[in-house]
């Protein structure tokens, strides 16, 4: 009875110190580093003195004691929390190019999801932070704090349904979203092309974002939106046609199409002459680059009626020979 009694009191004790820390703490945990510390040392007296009643010397207490020292770790725990949460705002504020006041109000949103998300704001913060000047740049001007919120929670739901890192989830979409100039109102439309191209090809994420950036790279800006390009990768995928191979007939089917839009070379003169063959062109009455999903389309039935020799030359003349083969499968 004595011990249970002893128990209840210590209990109590430490009960009516957590309370006045978690008070002294706010709502904001990664913001309240000092105050933890300050409500640590105010609050410890109530702690020692339940300590002190069942019979802790004194002696024991003289440096907080083992509680003493274990709340206090709590406290230290908190104030690196807090100190890592501003060097994350102040990341973001020079990644941005904005005031510490801005990018503090953006990481005091992320921790307001606290518990709604897989990670903490805090994480959202630095993951962020890396991204924000390129965002900013793709957009026009630094992201206001709801742009950043839904940018990251688009990440962050990338992140949590291909079981990746938010760093990584992150800066794939970010540099996506770039390449291919895609502002933040299509952030989950990009999110979404990369999740569905990843199963569809088995690819990791950051690999499937790292070759649509090197495609959109060399295609330049008369490339195909990303959804045009994607779907021919995953397309090659589905005929066997994977990695670097798929890689290059993408990227040698698009130049050659675009070729024969502009008709600049012979090549690509001949390759617009033999869409025409077909009842084709490679510009759509809107002046843009026939998708290359309708080329396809059209080819297909007609590409049916032929031996697999005029099958290869025909894709040779339009999209190239090195991915004639590729083209023809699909």
């Amino acid at each position: 009875e004595s011990g249970a009694l002893a128990g209840a009191n210590l209990s109590t004790g430490v009960k009516d110190g957590t309370k006045d820390l978690e008070k002294d703490m706010g709502n904001l945990g990664e913001r309240s580093g000092s105050a933890l510390a300050g409500g640590t040392e105010k609050h410890m007296g109530g702690i020692k003195s339940a300590l002190s009643s069942l019979g802790v010397p004194n002696s024991l207490l003289g440096g907080w004691g083992a509680m003493g020292a274990a709340v206090l770790g709590v406290g230290v725990g908190a104030i690196d929390m807090g100190v890592k949460m501003q060097s994350a705002d102040t990341s973001i504020a020079t990644s941005a190019g904005i005031s510490t006041k801005a990018a503090t109000a953006i990481g005091n949103a992320f921790l307001g999801t606290a518990l709604k998300s897989e990670f903490s704001g805090r994480e959202m913060a630095e993951a962020y932070s890396t991204v924000a000047g390129q965002l900013g740049a793709t957009e026009g001007h630094a992201l206001t704090t709801a742009q950043a919120m839904t940018v990251m929670n688009v990440a962050t739901d990338l992140a949590t349904a291909k079981n990746i890192s938010l760093g990584d989830a992150t800066s794939t979409l970010a540099g996506i979203m770039q390449a291919f100039q895609i502002p933040v109102s299509g952030a989950a439309d990009a999110s979404n092309v990369l999740f569905n191209a990843s199963n569809a090809t088995g690819q990791s994420v950051d690999a499937i974002g790292a070759s649509l950036e090197k495609l959109r790279s060399k295609l330049g800006g008369a490339s195909p939106p990303l959804s045009a390009l994607t779907a021919l990768m995953v397309d090659m995928t589905k005929q066997g046609i994977t990695g670097r191979t798929a890689l290059t007939g993408v990227q040698s089917a698009e130049t050659s199409l675009i070729g024969a839009a502009t008709g600049a070379t012979k090549a690509g003169a001949t390759a617009e002459a033999t869409l025409k063959s077909f009842g084709l062109t490679a510009v759509n009455a809107k002046g843009q680059l026939t998708p290359m999903s309708d080329i396809i389309t059209a080819l297909g039935p007609k590409f049916a009626t032929m031996t697999q020799a005029q099958q290869l030359a025909s894709a040779s003349l339009i999209f190239g020979t090195s991915s004639a083969k590729a083209m023809v499968a699909v």
